[in-house]
């Protein structure tokens, strides 16, 4: 065996031993017991214990084993790359199995451009816990000795997040520990999350086809709960109130339910709640259940065109129709339309009404005005009708009284009590015939001599003493004539 102790130089191919019949060569240091080897039974170059490679200039990148462990290590310029450039092929991480052999931990797979995780993956965990948990795991620990979370990939059609903060209590035998803390889990076969809290217990399924809670969710003070691409619709409290915003299109409240209705409840002054507005989806109408006040000079009003409307100006209130007539009517069977007004001493009276129940099919119909309550002409009341409760009242205060039928050879008759129950004519103002026609005895009471009546007129009446006159005026002249005198038959 050839050794060399000093420096060999050559300026040429150096061949050690012969192929297939080779030698040994061995490179050592300064440090005892660190060396590199060719060793040719073997066919490999050895490097013992701390025994580094360098490569790079500035020895960038080292290559080493202590002793108990095997050290790559890249402490100079640039990253450090693992490159696999055979074309579908894939770079594997191995590692011991537990068992005496190994197994892939990680796998970049060149062909499905992919990261397989092929076995159970701990960070931070307690090892008590990593025992247990399943080979495609992934546990999480708290930071203290604890599971915080665990990601279990289950059976082939479902995965699990699991939370748990306090392995002692659960046990490592107890796997998933995360069950009993809460849990994240996809059906693949449903599409659905489903989310559980601690106890196992059902809070929220997330669903592609609607969704549902076990419980109220909450939301804190100010923060929206929103819909839409652009935050179109928005629920929100703001620690005082509560509010419903609509920032794109209208606001719909739709009930679909067959019959079902919509109510607006509030508080009702008690302590309690009740309803003010009923949306009656089975009857078709709306019903206000409460008093509903419209403020000053705000309308009320009624009609396509806005035709028929109420509204109060502070000092007055108007009912004002804009469109064809304007009909008060009263449906009842027998009720009547009643008028009321102040009595004057700061209660209401009745002035008029219009009497359903009095009314005849097809005849009479009555407008009734109570005793005492006048009914007034003109525009200073000049002439008034009114009946005192014993009484009736025809007053003028103003001009002339006439009464007239303008109905051809129609008349004006006075009627009164005829002494039997009944009534007849008194006077008859025969319009057919031009006539006045006195159907009763006339009774003269004593009288001053009247002035000399009008051309073509006469006078009569009855003078002190007994005596009936009569003055009758003819062509401006005058003649006095005695009708009876007294004792006369």
């Amino acid at each position: 065996m050839a050794r060399y102790y000093n420096d060999i130089t050559t300026y040429g191919t150096f061949t050690v031993g012969e192929d297939d019949a080779g030698h040994d060569v061995t490179f050592y240091g300064a440090t005892s017991g660190v060396y590199m080897m060719w060793d040719e039974s073997s066919n490999r170059l050895e490097f013992t214990d701390n025994a580094k490679i360098y490569l790079g200039t500035s020895s960038d990148l080292q290559i080493y084993h202590t002793g108990s462990n095997s050290v790559i290590t890249a402490s100079g310029t640039g990253d450090l790359k693992i490159t696999q450039a055979t074309d579908d092929q894939d770079l594997i991480l191995l590692c011991d199995d537990g068992s005496g052999g190994t197994t892939a931990y990680l796998t970049l797979d060149g062909s499905t451009k992919r990261v397989e995780v092929d076995v159970q993956m701990g960070i931070n965990a307690p090892a008590a816990y990593t025992a247990e948990a399943a080979a495609d795991d992934l546990v999480i620990g708290s930071g203290s000795g604890e599971v915080g979370m665990t990601i279990y990939s289950g059976s082939s059609n479902h995965g699990s997040i699991y939370f748990a903060d306090d392995l002692d209590e659960e046990g490592a035998g107890d796997s998933p520990v995360g069950a009993r803390h809460g849990r994240i889990s996809y059906g693949q076969d449903t599409s659905d999350f489903e989310f559980r809290t601690g106890g196992n217990q059902l809070a929220a399924i997330i669903a592609h086809d609607g969704s549902s809670f076990a419980s109220a969710v909450s939301i804190p003070d100010s923060t929206e709960l929103k819909f839409g691409d652009s935050t179109d619709f928005a629920f929100q409290h703001n620690g005082s109130h509560n509010l419903i915003k609509s920032h794109t299109g209208n606001l719909k409240l739709i009930n679909y339910q067959d019959d079902g209705d919509i109510l607006f409840y509030t508080d009702d002054g008690s302590g309690g709640i009740t309803t003010y507005l009923t949306l009656d989806g089975g009857l078709g109408h709306t019903t206000i259940d409460k008093r509903l006040r419209a403020n000053d000079n705000v309308d009320f009003t009624v009609g396509t065109g806005n035709d028929l409307r109420l509204i109060h100006d502070g000092t007055h209130s108007y009912m004002t129709n804009y469109t064809g007539d304007l009909y008060i009517a009263n449906h009842a069977d027998d009720k009547d339309v009643v008028f009321q007004s102040d009595d004057g001493n700061g209660s209401l009276a009745t002035y008029f009404y219009l009497d359903g129940s009095a009314a005849v099919n097809g005849g009479a119909r009555s407008i009734i005005h109570l005793d005492n309550v006048k009914s007034k002409w003109g525009t200073g009341g000049d002439f008034v009708l009114y009946h005192d409760g014993t009484d009736s009242y025809i007053t003028n205060n103003t001009g002339d009284v006439i009464i007239q039928n303008s109905v051809d050879d129609k008349d004006i008759i006075l009627k009164s009590d005829n002494g039997s129950g009944g009534t007849a004519a008194y006077l008859t103002l025969d319009g057919s015939a031009g006539l006045t026609t006195v159907h009763t005895p006339m009774q003269l009471v004593e009288a001053t001599e009247p002035d000399d009546p009008p051309n073509g007129h006469a006078v009569i009446w009855l003078h002190e003493g007994g005596t009936i006159y009569a003055k009758i005026t003819v062509e401006e002249t005058t003649s006095l004539v005695v009708i009876a005198q007294p004792g006369e038959g």
